[in-house]
């Protein structure tokens, strides 16, 4: 660009010095020295002009012909979806069944058939139990989520059911209770302690970079018992 801004200065001073010249010569139709140059430098000066316009009309036209054209590149903003190894989000939890399981039982037998009065008896018992919950990591987890971002996982959905259920997982609950039974005269009759827990089963939505797999999860917790009585005459 410098060279033709050069070039371009060259060409007016050229023109110029041109009409001076022309302007010194001497005059042959009785004109005036002074006039004579006038009219030649109006007359180059002219000349100049459009050879400057020619020539700034070329440098135009020869930058706008070798002028890159400015190509934006896509940036391409990662995601944890687009990442080799994304972070498991959780979307939902759906609760599928909730029961109660039988931990352990104790019969008491009470026989009164050769009495003639009713008998009572009175009894103890204790249990403990502990508060546990397990995931089911099935083959879409383990292809899609390595073992150390899975843990960190883990324990926040544990952290979940334990909050949604009012308990600490891994505690251990202790429970006693003492329980008078009765039979009436001629009667045996057979108690049965049954000590149970609570049980909940579900699924948990997990979005693991574009796909949404379901985790199968299990709590237990809780800890109660119940009076069964079997009456055999």
């Amino acid at each position: 660009m410098e060279t033709k801004t050069f070039r371009l200065v060259q060409v007016a001073v050229v023109f110029l010095n041109s009409g001076f010249l022309v302007g010194c010569q001497p005059s042959s139709d009785g004109y005036s020295l002074p006039y004579s140059l006038l009219c030649g430098i109006a007359i180059f000066s002219v000349m100049g002009v459009f050879a400057i316009r020619w020539l700034i009309s070329s440098i135009y036209k020869s930058n706008k012909s070798t002028a890159k054209p400015i190509v934006q590149v896509p940036v391409h903003q990662n995601t944890e979806r687009d990442l080799p190894n994304p972070k498991p989000v959780l979307v939902s939890d759906f609760v599928d069944d909730e029961r109660d399981i039988t931990l352990s039982t104790e019969d008491v037998p009470l026989d009164n058939r050769h009495g003639s009065s009713p008998i009572s008896s009175e009894h103890e018992f204790s249990q403990t139990a502990k508060i546990s919950v397990s995931l089911v990591k099935n083959q879409e987890v383990s292809a899609g989520v390595n073992a150390t971002v899975w843990s960190v996982f883990e324990a926040d959905l544990n952290a979940k059911i334990a909050k949604n259920l009012g308990v600490e997982i891994g505690q251990e609950i202790h429970r006693r209770v003492t329980v008078k039974f009765e039979a009436l005269p001629g009667k045996f009759v057979r108690y049965r302690v049954v000590w149970k827990q609570n049980v909940r089963r579900g699924n948990f939505e997990v979005a693991i970079g574009s796909k949404t797999i379901k985790v199968p999860y299990e709590a237990i917790y809780g800890l109660f018992h119940s009076i069964e009585s079997i009456s055999d005459d």
